[in-house]
């Protein structure tokens, strides 16, 4: 799932990273006042899904320098697991109900795309779920616990000396 948000982050970047389309006779619509065309709702339906799949995810969170949940652990059950899974098999049939590949630019199929080659992928991962080892030499609680106490949750407040005392607790 790490990888999925991973990936996730890396298409909203590209998504982001990508120039406007000013072609004229790309489809436009109105939406507050303003005029968006169908690859620039997609970029922002991108940037929505991303930010609420993120939330689920303290660790990831922290790695992003985002100060939110900064006292929970990511949730390691395998129903957390299947939850977000059926939450990706939802967003998935509403981005590909909600966007035409075909009205978008080179950049944006290029987004389209990996959005479901990206969730495509975790769905066909899922059936390796269980198959990695809890611990080897280069993963596992022993050594991503620590890695992620040093490297991610800074200190710089009280709080968040007692979201890393809570954290450890």
């Amino acid at each position: 799932m790490r990888k999925t948000l991973l990936m996730t982050a890396a298409l909203f970047m590209v998504a982001a990273c990508s120039p406007a389309n000013n072609d004229s006779s790309t489809n436009k619509v109105e939406l507050t006042g303003q005029t968006l065309s169908v690859e620039e709702q997609m970029n922002i339906w991108l940037e929505e899904d991303f930010n609420a799949g993120v939330k689920h995810y303290p660790q990831f969170l922290a790695q992003l320098g985002i100060k939110e949940r900064t006292d929970e652990w990511n949730d390691p059950t395998r129903e957390f697991e299947l939850e977000r899974l059926e939450e990706s098999r939802l967003a998935l049939a509403e981005f590909k109900d909600s966007f035409d590949r075909s009205e978008l630019s080179e950049n944006g199929q290029i987004s389209y795309d990996l959005y479901i080659k990206n969730a495509e992928d975790a769905f066909a991962r899922d059936q390796y779920h269980d198959y990695g080892y809890i611990f080897n030499q280069m993963r596992g609680a022993q050594s991503s616990i620590p890695t992620f106490m040093i490297n991610f949750h800074k200190i710089t407040t009280l709080d968040d000396a007692n979201d890393y005392i809570t954290r450890l607790e």
